[in-house]
């Protein structure tokens, strides 16, 4: 029967080669590569090889869990390392013709004879597989693999299975190979689109909870800045009463013509007069007006990009397709550099080339630190519609402004960048000066300096610091 990929990504997505399976792939590897002659040796990973044999193809051997396997294949990604079990199969086996492919004892140890009495042993045992390089003396020369059941300079004793069963044949005709590679294929999509759909949703939801923070700032700005109109109705009752009001009080009782006449207590500064009092109300009434102008204008936007990375959360884990994923997160304006990496103990957290800021609407800003992280950030990072700044004269970082799916950046969001640019360039809180910006589209490198750039169809704008916004972006890191 044929085998389709879409059939291996349905019905085999979790399910592994029976031992009768393993019997046929081993019949079959046996026809095609007895006689052929090992051309180089390649470590796909830590617990993955490949052999280069020439027409025949590269015959992958690897223990990974849920992924073990023996497998031809037109082609690989070739590493550009070589650790040391991979050293030792090029030192032994390089030029070496496979003589013999088998399951000596009919279990899931398959052995692959060369002419020079070397063996190779690849235990497809699930989590405690290994690959053992072994010579004619039957004496381990290496091992690949996580776990460690015998070690280098040991003779090699093949594991006691308990179970034997042979299990079910989803594999028949001609070409068994083929179906193998379609088998191992689908897995891998799929445990790829996993793993992409794990960090992009992490991603997400870390977005999604910075916006719920700050509607809630939003709302508490509102609620504190107070009434504009209360404020600015104190303000016209005291003028309207101000010759009833007695100097140096802390209060005053006048009538509220808003309201019938009935007398009302407006709280004061002793130490100003009532004009003056008066004067202070109507410019808190404008501060609470702006304020809340702004706290609106800024809640609104980010509820709607909370609304919009929801519904794109959804979708994320809906994808049934690595290309439409990444579809899905250019859209959204997700950082399409997220990758899934292994986290070992013990290990230093990896040197991000950029800082990251969120500015008043919730967009990411991008710093470079150094040259080559300028260049990094500027070329390999940013997007074609984000926004490049950096400070018009002298040295500084490269900044980027992520856009939204539709490539808009708004005022505040632009502000807030330009400020970091020119504190990063000056490291001077009082600092003020011109800022250019334009597309990332639009950023050439010079060629032969790193971090030397040529900007076109630039704009530029004069910035200032303000103590209170730098504070807010510098304490609000993404």
């Amino acid at each position: 029967m044929g085998v389709s990929p879409e059939g291996c990504f349905r019905w085999w997505a979790t399910m592994s080669l029976s031992l009768a399976e393993l019997e046929l792939v081993v019949a079959d590897l046996r026809g095609r590569l007895v006689g052929q002659r090992v051309r180089r040796a390649y470590e796909l990973g830590p617990v993955s090889v490949a052999l280069d044999l020439g027409r025949a193809g590269y015959l992958i051997l690897s223990v990974e869990p849920g992924l073990s396997r023996l497998q031809l294949s037109p082609k690989i990604r070739k590493p550009g390392r070589c650790p040391s079990f991979c050293g030792l199969v090029r030192k032994y086996l390089n030029g070496a013709v496979v003589t013999e492919v088998s399951l000596p004892r009919l279990d899931r140890v398959v052995r692959l004879d060369f002419h020079r009495g070397l063996h190779l042993v690849i235990e497809l045992l699930g989590h405690s597989g290994q690959i053992f390089l072994v010579d004619a003396d039957n004496r381990i020369l290496g091992v690949h693999g996580a776990a460690r059941r015998l070690a280098v300079g040991e003779g090699y004793v093949a594991p006691e299975l308990a179970r034997r069963d042979p299990g079910t044949v989803r594999f028949s005709g001609e070409d068994i190979n083929e179906q193998v590679r379609l088998f191992y294929e689908a897995k891998e999509e799929a445990r790829r689109l996993e793993a992409r759909q794990r960090d992009l949703g992490r991603v997400v939801r870390r977005a999604v909870k910075k916006l719920k923070r700050l509607i809630e700032r939003c709302d508490e700005d509102i609620e504190q800045s107070g009434d504009p109109d209360v404020l600015r109705r104190y303000g016209d009752l005291l003028l309207a009463g101000i010759g009833g009001i007695p100097p140096k009080a802390a209060w005053a009782y006048v009538p509220d013509w808003f309201a019938e006449g009935n007398r009302i207590r407006i709280p004061l500064d002793p130490a100003l007069s009532a004009a003056q009092n008066a004067n202070r109300y109507y410019k808190r009434a404008g501060r609470a007006s702006r304020t809340r102008q702004f706290a609106t204008e800024r809640k609104a936007t980010a509820q709607e990009h909370k609304k919009a990375l929801e519904v794109g959360l959804s979708r994320i884990e809906g994808c049934q397709r690595l290309d439409r994923l990444e579809d899905v997160a250019r859209e959204l304006g997700v950082d399409s550099s997220v990758e899934r990496r292994e986290k070992r103990p013990g290990a230093r957290p990896e040197r991000s080339p950029f800082r990251r800021f969120v500015s008043r609407t919730g967009l990411s800003i991008l710093v470079g630190k150094t040259a080559q992280d300028n260049h990094e950030l500027t070329f390999r990072v940013a997007r074609g519609n984000d926004l490049w700044l950096h400070v018009s004269a002298g040295a500084g970082p490269h900044v980027v402004v992520r856009s939204r799916p539709d490539g808009s950046v708004d005022q505040s969001s632009l502000q807030d960048a330009a400020s970091l640019a020119l504190f990063f360039a000056t490291k001077n809180r009082l600092a003020s000066g011109e800022v250019l910006y334009t597309r990332c589209k639009h950023v050439r490198a010079v060629k032969g300096q790193v971090g030397k750039v040529i900007p076109g169809q630039t704009k530029t704008f004069f910035v200032r610091l303000e103590e209170s916004s730098l504070t807010r972006l510098l304490s609000e890191k993404g």
